[in-house]
């Protein structure tokens, strides 16, 4: 098995432990939510959304798009209207394979330079989560309003990931014949 899908397999299954423990061991994820004070609203308010989707509520001028008060509320919602349609079995395979895809593009980066030392390995895997986590995280707290803690428990949840997986891609990806420069 070559080294691109060892990485691939083994980096993304250590991402999915990762993930299994930080959302269900560890109370983190769940301490950046907030409940609605009343179950029985929110669902009121669920059953009246015509149908499933993304949804976002802000008083936007839509000549301008521009928002008309920065005082305005805002509400950014993900609403599935039948629930869960799938089973928890499905939702973890489906992850599990986005892992393994995610860590062989990363391990395919690692391995344009593999020849650098074990530690410049793992600093190029940790960029790349870096990046990821700019990119996928911040957005939503600039535009949405996310929350400073929602943000950055999940910037560092998921450079945690990559640092164990980093260090199984790192090793795996370690030259036959090392270069020295």
């Amino acid at each position: 098995m070559g080294k691109l899908l060892k990485g691939g397999i083994l980096g993304g299954l250590v991402l999915f432990i990762w993930g299994v423990i930080s959302w269900t061991v560890l109370d983190w994820h769940t301490s950046t939510f907030e409940n609605f004070p009343s179950e029985v609203v929110a669902t009121e308010f669920i059953n009246q959304v015509p149908k499933s989707g993304m949804y976002i509520q802000q008083s936007i001028d839509n000549q301008t798009q521009i928002s008309v008060s920065n005082n305005s509320p805002l509400m950014f919602a993900a609403i599935s209207k039948a629930g869960t349609q799938k089973s928890m079995l499905v939702h973890m395979g489906i992850a599990l394979l986005m892992q393994i895809i995610a860590a062989m593009i990363v391990t395919g980066l690692v391995l344009i330079k593999p020849h650098i030392q074990f530690t410049g390995r793992l600093f190029q895997v940790l960029l790349f989560a870096l990046a990821a986590a700019i990119v996928t995280y911040v957005p939503y707290m600039n535009w949405f309003n996310f929350s400073a803690h929602y943000t950055l428990v999940s910037i560092i949840d998921l450079l945690i990931g990559w640092l164990f997986a980093g260090l199984v891609i790192s090793r795996l990806t370690k030259p036959k014949y090392p270069q020295f420069y």
